[in-house]
């Protein structure tokens, strides 16, 4: 995952409990708008490796996982905020 979704995500748990507990609408736009772009450059890395030997897409599939899972919890936390508030 891109290091400063990582990092953004820790310093908001760390420093507000919950993403619930922050207010700025500007910042969590622009990481939801991150996570986006690193599911795009995960479905092209996915649609790339398809192409080769499926062992290839196989290991890229069981590295990346968990990142996947923490780029879907944050994008969901953001989007959700962002609606709770009317924000969309």
């Amino acid at each position: 995952m891109s290091q400063s979704i990582s990092k953004w995500w820790e310093t908001i748990k760390t420093h507000y409990g919950a993403l619930e507990k922050f207010e700025d609408a500007t910042t969590v736009r622009i990481m939801r708008n991150q996570c986006r772009a690193w599911v795009a450059d995960d479905v092209i890395t996915v649609i790339l490796l398809e192409e080769g030997p499926a062992d290839l897409l196989a290991e890229y599939d069981a590295r990346i996982q968990a990142e996947r899972d923490e780029v879907d919890t944050v994008l969901g936390a953001c989007c959700s905020w962002l609606k709770a508030r009317g924000l969309e």
